[in-house]
């Protein structure tokens, strides 16, 4: 009877086996690729929740340093080979492993419920994990296999795939620390070199107040980053007495930050009041208060609760009452804010910024990048200066800097059996290259600082492409932004189809200079407008081919690392940002090309 059983469950065991071990496994798949190709998954990014697992203290293995999804596609692949090859029967010895997977994966998922950064691929993966554990380990258990077949395809698999991603890994570490090498040493080079007269330092210095090198961080308490550059300049300053430090904030947190506000960006939740602590322990202690305030955050990684800042305040000898009452005033706000408020003129783009004499530290990823940078700094001589000698470039000139320095990319050609520049083509001029969402404001704004740019240099040429934010028709982007985008984009193509480069150009303008237009109605209505015939117009925004040019177009703007739209090059070369603080570039790029 239970033989008959058995022989009917285990084909049904397989068979979900098969399944589960299978999402599991192009799951884990899924995450390595973004990690090691920059694969864009949809969902996928720095500050999608998926961004946030792989930044996690559980999104590497630790001692090893690899990120987890490798671990995890050794293992599924593994595993599933073995169960394959055994038809569903695996010994005691993989049953065990494979239970001891699924803790692991319990182990994970709360971990993600906990830190609020629920990654849809790593939860396919736990929940394929479990359900193996759930629903095929009863029925391969019951088989009673043979231990070492198994044993020796789950090791073997496992090792190859770790085998070839462990290369692959070090390929990306070597490309990304060379890169970083080069900024380092041409950081050091420019601050060797630095001398202005302008003071720029923090409000309370460690080290002497003349120092033959000068170290400014733009920090936010709660970014690992910023943890382990710290942890660099506490080593300086404890080595060497010619090095002084002082400290700007930069909190990644809506609650004070208007970058953070507008970048839709709170990684940080608490990092605001960390910096508002620094900033009391600075107003009741002076320097000294403020330092050992500073050495706490990082300490504590910048989040605590009520209790234990009210440790910390015993240990640092505050009042509680008068700490909490600075803390909430109005004075450490306007302190974060400036501060702030300078790093958006210096053009901050992340955190760590570190500055030495003045001069921006690229490649402060490299190995003991700031013990080595101020090695080589002091190696050179440098007379002892104050603050009065140092001021870093404004962000204007560190973005035209980024852009010249950019290697030229060979752009894909735009879909479609008409030229796609929106002024006409130039004269063998620059080409501005766009991809954009008609719905999208900053893409309607670039649009007009891109013709107008085009206005005072009529040799230059602007292309637009399109990159709607939104999944029915852009499988490219992460999740559906702007509902309806997809109409307009599609509009614009079907007039070039029917009327050409020209009524490409003039329904483009319409799109982006009017309100937007979210129905086909109003789209047809303005079709004829523009003197296109209805029937042709009609078909042609519902050809297939339309659908295609769009995403073909969308997944050739990923593959060249899209991240947000509007996505912008300029003479092949990828523009960092198009706008400062309200000035817009573009016009800028197209000068530095005509001189």
């Amino acid at each position: 009877m239970n033989t008959a059983r058995e022989s009917n469950d285990t084909p049904r065991g397989f068979a979900a086996g098969l399944l589960t071990l299978g999402v599991a496994a192009g799951a884990s798949i899924l995450l390595t690729a973004e990690h090691l190709f920059g694969a864009h998954l949809p969902g996928c990014g720095a500050e999608s929740a998926c961004g946030r697992a792989a930044a996690s203290a559980w999104g590497s293995v630790p001692g090893l340093d690899w990120p987890t999804s490798f671990l995890g596609t050794s293992y599924f692949l593994g595993l599933l080979a073995a169960f394959a090859l055994a038809r569903g029967e695996l010994s005691r010895n993989l049953i065990q492993l494979a239970r001891m997977g699924a803790v692991g994966s319990l182990v994970l998922l709360g971990a993600m419920l906990q830190g609020g950064y629920l990654c849809p691929y790593c939860i396919a993966v736990h929940v394929g994990n479990l359900a193996f554990v759930l629903v095929a380990a009863p029925a391969a258990t019951r088989a009673g296999a043979s231990a070492r077949p198994g044993m020796v395809a789950f090791l073997a698999v496992a090792l190859a795939a770790g085998g070839v991603l462990l290369p692959l890994e070090t390929r990306r570490r070597a490309e990304r620390e060379r890169i970083a090498e080069g900024e380092l040493a041409g950081s050091v080079s420019r601050a060797a070199a630095a001398a202005e007269d302008v003071p720029f330092t923090g409000r309370y210095r460690s080290g002497p107040a003349e120092a033959r090198i000068r170290i400014v961080a733009f920090t936010d308490y709660q970014c690992p980053d910023c943890r382990k550059i710290e942890a660099q300049i506490e080593a300086v300053l404890a080595a060497r007495d010619d090095v002084s430090f002082s400290v700007k904030h930069f909190p990644f947190c809506t609650d004070c930050n208007r970058r953070a506000v507008e970048l839709d960006s709170n990684r940080h939740r608490n990092a605001c009041w960390a910096a508002r602590a620094a900033e009391a322990a600075g107003i009741l202690g002076g320097a000294d208060g403020f330092l050992r305030m500073h050495r706490w955050l990082f300490q504590e990684k910048g989040a605590f609760d009520q209790a234990k800042l009210a440790a910390g305040l015993a240990q640092l000898g505050f009042r509680p009452s008068e700490f909490h009452a600075t803390m909430r005033g109005p004075e450490t706000l306007r302190r974060v804010e400036a501060d702030i408020e300078e790093g958006i003129a210096l053009g901050l783009r992340q955190t760590p910024m570190i500055f030495l004499n003045g001069v921006e530290l690229r490649g402060w990823s490299a190995p003991q990048a700031v013990v080595r940078a101020v090695d080589e700094l002091a190696a050179s001589e440098l007379a002892a200066a104050g603050a009065d000698d140092d001021r870093p470039p404004a962000a204007l000139e560190w973005i035209l800097a980024d852009w010249e320095a950019a290697e030229p990319r060979a752009l894909p050609a735009p879909q479609g059996p008409w030229t796609l520049d929106a002024t006409g083509p130039g004269s063998g001029g620059a080409t501005v290259v766009v991809w954009g969402d008609y719905l999208e404001p900053a893409t309607r704004e670039l649009d007009r600082a891109v013709r107008a740019a085009l206005g005072e240099h009529p040799e230059a040429s602007y292309s637009f492409r399109s990159f709607p934010l939104e999944k029915d028709c852009n499988p490219s982007t992460p999740r559906t932004l702007f509902p309806g985008a997809c109409l307009p984009a599609r509009a614009a193509l079907a007039a070039g189809s029917v009327g050409g480069a020209d009524a490409f150009r003039r329904m483009h303008a319409r799109l982006l200079d009017g309100a937007p237009v979210h129905d086909r109605a109003a789209l047809l209505r303005l079709a004829a407008e523009l003197g296109l015939e209805a029937d042709a117009f009609r078909a042609a925004l519902d050809a297939p081919d339309t659908l295609e040019w769009i995403r073909t177009d969308a997944a050739a703007a990923r593959r060249l690392g899209l991240r947000s739209v509007p996505f912008v090059f300029v003479d092949g070369r990828p523009v960092p940002h198009w706008k400062q603080d309200g000035e817009q570039l573009i016009g800028r790029f197209l000068d530095v090309l005509s001189r």
